[in-house]
């Protein structure tokens, strides 16, 4: 249970920026039934994101792209959905980050953050990615 508790908590700050509520975290608790058998590279990029800030980052940048069905990525998605639904959270996510210019400088940012996040991943993470489809139960392939 605090094994989920952390998860929750990290990927929240991670995905919203804040906290979860005790409700949240509760609830993350016990839905947390969205992943399967977690192979080592899942693992890897679980823990990565857990770490939080630019690894973070890098192992969903790269699991948007080349492990769209991890275990990782279907965290984030209960994460999110759960933030949704908390009348504190949702707030956070739905209200847009200003009018005009800071709106454009956010998004560019966003991006470049992105892009850069993504090629990371493709250096550090692809190899072990490809190493890992080697190993039986390594993960390799989705």
């Amino acid at each position: 249970m605090a094994e989920l508790d952390r998860e929750c908590r990290a990927l929240t700050r991670y995905l919203v920026g804040r906290e979860p509520s005790d409700g949240m975290t509760g609830a993350y608790c016990r839905c947390d039934r969205v992943h399967t058998t977690v192979d080592r590279f899942d693992g890897l990029l679980l823990s990565l994101a857990l770490t939080g800030g630019p690894t973070a980052r890098i192992a969903d940048a790269y699991s948007s792209r080349f492990r769209r069905g991890s275990v990782l990525r279907r965290k984030m998605v209960l994460v999110l959905a759960l933030a949704e639904c908390d009348p504190d959270l949702a707030e956070s996510i739905d209200t847009p980050d200003g009018p005009g210019l800071a709106l454009w400088a956010s998004l560019g940012l966003a991006a470049i953050l992105s892009f850069l996040a993504l090629v990371t991943g493709v250096v550090l993470l692809g190899p072990v990615h490809l190493v890992c489809g080697m190993i039986p139960g390594g993960g390799g392939h989705e």
